[in-house]
């Protein structure tokens, strides 16, 4: 569902939904980590529905898919995974000229309806940066509740806040990067075929 504001979304979902869970998607292409990730927000009881909204440019980022194949990938990526209303894509971010920023992100659910529970869901890699490197880092960190995923080789060795959620799975593995560069196990069948009949990724081994 296409969803151009942020504000036109919280006024459609917020109404009926308990907790939410905010999943922010520079993947390009969305992967079968990302599935796990999705699929460990939900199974932890903490949010009844994830939102996956693709991000718009990023300063540190180039996109090698354009915004419509990345659309497209997230599309087929939803669809083989199955899920139903508990997963809804937004197109809030991706509609920007630049990617919002979390600490506005935050600032906008955290408002609209404050009986509502939202988390911020991240992987331990991007956790551990959000004081270092996030903009306005320090500061989201001690207002906002993350729902944190282990990433392989990201291991959290200090305490985080009761209001921070480390949940206890099996660090996810994978990258949209190593897809890039021809590792087409970490995708499922149907972003595979995108990736192969558009010959989106030149690096792309065919024959993998």
């Amino acid at each position: 569902m296409k969803h151009v504001k942020l504000s036109s979304f919280l006024r459609k979902e917020i109404e009926v939904v308990p907790s939410l869970g905010w999943f922010g998607l520079a993947s390009d292409p969305p992967t079968l980590a990302h599935r796990k990730m999705v699929d460990a927000a939900l199974g932890s009881g903490l949010v009844k529905k994830v939102v996956v909204f693709p991000a718009a440019d990023l300063p540190y980022k180039s996109f090698h898919a354009t915004d419509f194949q990345r659309l497209d990938m997230l599309g087929a990526w939803k669809d083989e995974a199955e899920y139903t209303d508990d997963v809804i894509i937004s197109h809030f971010d991706i509609m920007r000229d630049t990617a919002m920023l979390w600490k506005d992100l935050w600032k906008k659910i955290s408002s609209f309806k404050p009986q509502v529970n939202h988390y911020l869901i991240v992987g331990s890699d991007q956790y551990l940066a959000v004081k270092k490197h996030w903009e306005g880092g320090e500061e989201l960190y001690e207002q906002a509740q993350f729902l944190i995923i282990p990433r392989a080789g990201y291991e959290i060795t200090e305490g985080v806040p009761e209001y921070h959620k480390l949940l206890n799975v099996e660090p996810v593995e994978g990258s949209s990067s190593g897809v890039r560069s021809g590792e087409l196990y970490d995708v499922d069948d149907k972003v595979r075929g995108y990736i192969l009949e558009t010959g989106l990724y030149n690096e792309v081994k065919q024959d993998d």
